[in-house]
């Protein structure tokens, strides 16, 4: 699926983060996502965001972790200035490959990938999933949202300024 619209939002009404994702087919994919699951996913998800903008950088440059943090917040801010926020999410599918209703989240995995990409995957207890790959950009809008719905969210997750945990690449994680 080819992504053409992202929404992350906070639900108080079920405690979770509801993951919207819409493909330029119109098919449409949705997802419950847990504070257990943020927990444990939120700040590797961030580490490997950081290793994917410091990719950018010449061979053989050398980043502190603080120069890193700093020039995945300028890439950040560069994804969000290019994304069209203002465009509200459309409702209206073709097809829903895994069903209408938000699967709840039991895994998910993540992968860093040549070329500055990610990929990420997504299963429920009942074994249905999904896999993304985004490139650093789509990446960057997914943390910008991810953040907007956990501070939201009252959770107590930290949402930066903390130690964000790198990813041995290219070997995946597993989240439960």
């Amino acid at each position: 699926m080819e992504l053409h619209q992202l929404s992350i939002t906070y639900e108080a009404s079920a405690d979770r983060l509801l993951l919207k994702l819409r493909g330029r087919g119109g098919e449409q994919l949705a997802a419950w996502l847990t504070r257990r699951l943020m927990q444990r996913l939120w700040p590797v998800l961030q580490g490997v965001v950081t290793d994917m903008a410091a990719a950018a950088l010449p061979a053989g440059a050398h980043a502190d972790p603080d120069a890193k943090a700093m020039l995945s917040e300028m890439r950040c801010a560069e994804a969000v200035q290019q994304a069209d926020f203002r465009t509200p999410f459309e409702t209206q599918a073709a097809a829903y490959p895994i069903g209408q209703e938000p699967l709840l989240i039991h895994e998910a995995t993540l992968t860093p990938l040549a070329g500055r990409r990610l990929d990420l995957g997504f299963k429920a207890a009942d074994g249905r999933s999904f896999q993304l790959q985004l490139a650093e950009d789509m990446a960057q809008a997914w943390v910008h949202l991810t953040e907007k719905a956990l501070a939201a969210s009252e959770w107590s997750v930290p949402l930066s300024g903390g130690e964000p945990k790198s990813l041995p690449t290219p070997s995946p994680s597993q989240f439960h």
